[in-house]
């Protein structure tokens, strides 16, 4: 009688074939997990920076924003954002206004995105409008009536997937994070 000591080299072959077919197989979805999970927390993020601004300008009686810091690339988050009082507010309480149009009291700065954009309510044109400050009045209120729509996609998008994101703020300034298809 022969005793099996181990597997044969063929044997040993088919099984690495196999696990790389199954592999090929589930790396896409990888890959879309990945984007959804990376554009989830930065839509995340942003949505707990607006309903800080909002508690912020409530609770200080000012004028406070969310805006995109300055990047390369126009739509990019490749600057992270950040959180301030706005100008407006500052002067009106008599501070001396800087010459530039950026507010000068930092509430919070979240780092560079890279990898993410955002547009506006359907990133279908280049003519939809994307704010780059969010402003919240002294109530907090938001400074847009009818409220404000962004989208948050990763670069490279791929299209028909829902992993972008939308963020919805309603005149009130309450925020509202839904997943979008693509464009």
């Amino acid at each position: 009688m022969k005793l099996n000591r181990g597997f044969t080299l063929v044997e040993m072959m088919v099984t690495l074939v196999i696990m790389a077919i199954i592999a090929s197989m589930a790396l896409p979805s990888f890959r879309n997990m990945i984007l959804q999970n990376r554009v989830d927390s930065i839509a995340e993020n942003l949505k707990a920076d607006l309903e800080l601004a909002k508690a912020a300008a409530a609770h200080r009686g000012l004028g406070v924003q969310v805006g995109v810091v300055a990047s390369t690339c126009g739509g990019s988050l490749d600057g992270g954002w950040d959180v301030r009082v706005s100008q407006e507010a500052l002067a009106d309480c008599g501070y001396e206004p800087s010459t530039s149009d950026e507010p000068t009291a930092l509430i919070l700065k979240r780092e560079a995105l890279k990898q993410v954009e955002f547009c506006g309510s359907t990133c279908a044109s280049a003519t939809d409008p994307i704010p780059d400050k969010v402003r919240f009045s002294r109530g907090g209120l938001v400074d847009y009536p009818n409220g404000l729509v962004l989208v948050l996609k990763p670069v490279d998008c791929p299209s028909g997937l829902e992993v972008a994101r939308q963020i919805a703020i309603n005149g009130s300034g309450v925020s509202v994070v839904s997943r979008v298809a693509c464009p």
